[in-house]
């Protein structure tokens, strides 16, 4: 499978919703291998350069965008004899690319021809907390993820050529989403008299799924 679709001129497509279909990819490719594929993957931006929050219950889709160039005999009008796409996992590249654990990918995007051989690229990662996709299944996954690339060529016929992983220098943070209560009371507030003002901050536990007590925080309140 392929999440990618070629656009020539005008930006009017939007991107693949293929959720799920890199990471299938991934997973049913042979074990990661060191074949240069000649592919070159530049500009890598995902959601704006900022930390990625996420709560307990709904999807989030970062922004990514990114360049790619390709080798002389393939051409960015023939999406099938290609496949390159950034990801972002945690600890061991080569297992994140032999198991898909701690690996987030892309749950679609849109390629746009700049030339025979050059396209920009612009879709979004997926990060769903639900536990039966192990995205972020721990509270330690609230940290710094790295950035790489799966990069492969196939033949006319289907068949890889060459594929390759490459590291970057890019991270980017995932944090735990937070939420504030807060409530005046008596109400209605009269002049001149007092209120007592309450409220909780909790924060995502992506072990539990829930929203737990978050501790040892100051709030600062303004009127």
């Amino acid at each position: 499978m392929k999440a990618v679709v070629m656009i020539t001129g005008r930006r009017t497509a939007t991107g693949a919703a293929l959720v799920g279909a890199l990471a299938l990819t991934l997973l049913n490719a042979p074990a990661a291998q060191a074949q240069d594929t000649g592919i070159t993957v530049s500009d890598i931006v995902i959601n704006k350069g900022k930390p990625i929050v996420v709560g307990t219950t709904k999807p989030v889709e970062p922004s990514l965008t990114f360049k790619i160039s390709l080798p002389s005999g393939y051409s960015t009008s023939d999406p099938s004899r290609y496949d390159a796409h950034p990801f972002i996992y945690r600890g061991s590249l080569a297992h994140a690319a032999d198991t898909g654990d701690n690996y987030i990918g892309p749950g679609g995007y849109t390629c746009y021809e700049l030339s025979d051989r050059k396209a920009e690229c612009e879709g979004s990662l997926y990060i769903d907390p639900h536990p039966s996709q192990e995205h972020v299944d721990s509270n330690s996954d609230a940290t710094t993820w790295k950035t790489a690339l799966a990069l492969r060529l196939f033949r006319a016929s289907g068949s890889l050529v060459a594929e390759e992983y490459e590291t970057r220098s890019l991270t980017v943070r995932l944090k735990r989403a937070a939420k504030v209560t807060v409530n005046a009371s008596p109400e209605p507030v009269a002049k001149g008299k007092k209120i007592t003002v309450t409220g909780k901050l909790t924060r995502a536990d992506w072990a539990t799924k829930k929203y737990g007590g978050y501790g040892g925080r100051s709030v600062s309140l303004q009127f």
